[in-house]
């Protein structure tokens, strides 16, 4: 895979504003990246050329005009289509301050925060929307103020728009097996530990290979690989933070920081120091 160009892609983030970040790629014909997952909830436009989109078991291919929705841990992976430009925008945002604004507008889950059934929308006040809010994040004319206002105005409607209240149901992606959900909870806990398969099979009681097979079934990555997806999000966190990069590889269960900067790059398209560099508009 080529190397992430910086100068086609940027991350806007703002200290007062803790709970969102922006990223905003101008040329994604060689980003590509290996399914994952992020602890936010992310929305993004695809703003240009065309690209494929996996999320919950099925693959769409977007373009102009398209918006993905990505609920908080939803295994994914977004694509150039070969031979064509991608250029899109994607929203970063903390799921304890959006369950706040839903809170706020009637439209969360009994306390809880109301998951998205839809994966991919092509509502053009959505995507118009999408587009005013990133450019208004990055305006350094408008202030702390005006972004939060329109990140408010933005989200507060946003379940009106898709037509969605409440979580999702079991037939559509939902994490309905509590096993499974136990598993998923003690790698997010001991991420940064050594962890073995017969762990985690002994947990529930389930097989080496039952355990897999479930697990990759409800979360649509093995465990191994939901593990290194933790880490990654941890270490990303991290870096936010100006902790060492050196340090964040040992803190989060990296063998060394080379092993480090190979996974952060395959799952994240874009290397540590570029991401921890990355500096508010």
């Amino acid at each position: 895979m080529a190397a992430p160009n910086t100068r086609n892609q940027h991350f806007w983030r703002d200290a007062a504003l803790p709970f969102v970040e922006l990223r905003r790629v101008a040329d994604g014909h060689a980003v590509c990246y290996e399914r994952h997952s992020h602890d936010t909830f992310s929305i993004g436009t695809v703003n240009a050329g065309f690209s494929t989109y996996w999320n919950r078991g099925k693959t769409h291919e977007t373009q102009a005009g398209s918006v993905v929705i990505l609920n908080p841990e939803d295994v994914h992976g977004c694509n150039p289509v070969p031979g064509a430009d991608w250029c899109y925008d994607m929203l970063f945002v903390d799921p304890d301050w959006l369950l706040d604004v839903q809170i706020e507008s009637d439209a969360d889950a009994a306390g809880k925060f109301a998951m998205f059934s839809d994966t991919l929308s092509h509502n053009p006040r959505i995507y118009g929307g999408l587009l005013d809010l990133a450019d208004t994040l990055v305006d350094a004319d408008i202030d702390i103020l005006g972004k939060e206002t329109a990140l408010v105005s933005f989200f507060g409607d946003l379940h009106v728009k898709l037509s969605q209240r409440g979580v999702l149901d079991a037939g559509i992606g939902a994490i309905t097996d509590w096993k499974m959900n136990m598993v998923g909870d003690y790698i997010r806990t001991h991420y940064a530990e050594t962890i073995s398969l017969d762990e985690l099979a002994g947990l529930v009681g389930y097989s080496r290979s039952y355990l897999v097979r479930a697990f990759k079934k409800t979360f649509g990555m093995t465990p191994y690989a939901y593990l290194i997806n933790c880490r990654v999000q941890r270490a990303r966190h991290a870096l936010r933070r100006g902790q060492r990069i050196v340090d964040v590889a040992l803190e989060t269960g990296f063998a060394d920081q080379a092993h480090f900067q190979r996974i952060f790059k395959r799952l994240m398209a874009a290397t540590p120091r570029q991401y921890a560099r990355a500096q508010a508009a």
